[in-house]
């Protein structure tokens, strides 16, 4: 490490750890710079972000992100930007994207540049993305542009998928839990039915806005509010066309960030 006293500038090369006790919050890389009257710290290279909330339910819930370079401002509000190929993994929350931005002082994460969030069984996609947190723990989800959430219907049926798109979806949770899903504006939804557990066609439907509530984690209710209009597709249309009736803008991506990051992260630290 080499303090520059004129500069007020700090650097550190080779296995670089810093902590911050207030936040339970670990930086890791190959260098950092830190300017100490700005409070500005910058990670150029291999830069991981640890933090582990032990008051989350169950014992403890570790954030974990990755990317190209990282920059950490404590001045006028506490953030952590996070900048090219950024993977996050927390709990079963997982999202990839170009720019992060971790606002501690206001509780939001906001993704940006081809951004892609996975939580449960289910994937959302849009222009940019922001999470609204309440004490680390997510509340609500706003998929903004071109936005579209996606998950598959059956899992013994691997190309039948759920859709829902719009110009906005806002995803709300409670105890981790998704408790519903608006989509606003052009809102278009594709779900496949099923008949005693028989798949049994598709329905699309589309209005100013849809609503879906959910209980435990299974769809209760679905509401279709202004300019209503719906169709169905009976299965002996659908069956080995699944693809023809997906959603414009449709896409799954398989590689999602998994815990084995926190491994990878830590491997030159042990």
């Amino acid at each position: 490490m080499t303090y520059f006293e004129n500069e007020d500038r700090a650097v550190a090369v080779g296995h670089v750890s810093v902590r911050s006790l207030e936040d339970n919050v670990t930086i890791l890389g190959d260098s950092l710079v830190h300017y100490r009257t700005s409070g500005a710290s910058v990670v150029s290279k291999n830069p991981t972000l640890i933090q582990i909330d032990s008051s989350a339910t169950g014992g403890g819930d570790t954030l974990v992100v990755v990317s190209d370079r990282m920059e950490s401002y404590r001045d006028t509000s506490d953030r952590f930007v996070a900048i090219g190929d950024v993977k996050i993994v927390r709990a079963d929350l997982a999202s990839r994207c170009e720019r992060s931005v971790l606002d501690r002082t206001n509780d939001l994460l906001i993704l940006e540049g081809n951004p892609v969030v996975w939580q449960g069984e289910s994937q959302m996609t849009g222009d940019s993305i922001v999470a609204f947190l309440e004490g680390n723990e997510l509340r609500t989800l706003h998929v903004i542009g071109r936005a579209m959430a996606v998950s598959r219907s059956d899992s013994a049926l691997r190309n039948r998928f759920n859709q829902l798109t719009g110009r906005e979806l806002v995803l709300s949770f409670v105890e981790r839990k998704l408790r519903a899903i608006d989509v606003l504006h052009n809102a278009t939804s594709l779900y496949y039915l099923f008949e005693e557990s028989a798949p049994n066609g598709a329905n699309r439907s589309s209005g100013d806005r849809i609503r879906i509530d959910f209980v435990e984690g299974r769809i209760n209710r679905i509401t279709v509010i202004g300019g209503v209009e719906g169709t169905y597709a009976p299965e002996s249309m659908i069956a080995g066309r699944e693809s023809e009736f997906n959603l414009d803008g449709f896409r799954w991506i398989e590689e999602r960030p998994t815990r084995t990051l926190l491994t990878i992260a830590l491997e030159p630290y042990d």
